[in-house]
């Protein structure tokens, strides 16, 4: 999709907005069944229907998918956020500069 960006038009992707009933279920699934879920979208179709009773064909295409990414994101490692207080603007950062300097 086309987007402007700083007056400009140009291409680039957006992430998927998935709702929360689909990442709560997917994250469920992936807890108990994580070493079976597969990154192939097919394979994770069928444990869906083994492992559930989801008869609406949308839900489980959706949670396949999103199975499919949270598995291929399993191994990521998360950062924890850094401590500390976070300078908002350019006259807290020079006042912290000013101070550091004397």
């Amino acid at each position: 999709m086309w987007y402007t960006l700083n007056g400009k038009w140009s291409w680039f992707s957006i992430g998927k907005i998935r709702p929360d009933y689909i990442k709560d279920i997917g994250e469920k699934i992936m807890e108990q069944y994580g070493s079976i879920i597969t990154t192939d979208f097919e394979i994770n179709k069928d444990i869906i229907n083994k492992i559930t009773d989801i008869s609406s064909k949308t839900l489980r295409n959706r949670l396949a998918g999103y199975l499919v990414i949270l598995k291929k994101n399993e191994h990521r490692i998360i950062v924890p956020p850094k401590k500390g207080k976070k300078i908002r603007n350019k006259k807290d950062r020079k006042k912290k500069q000013r101070r550091n300097w004397r």
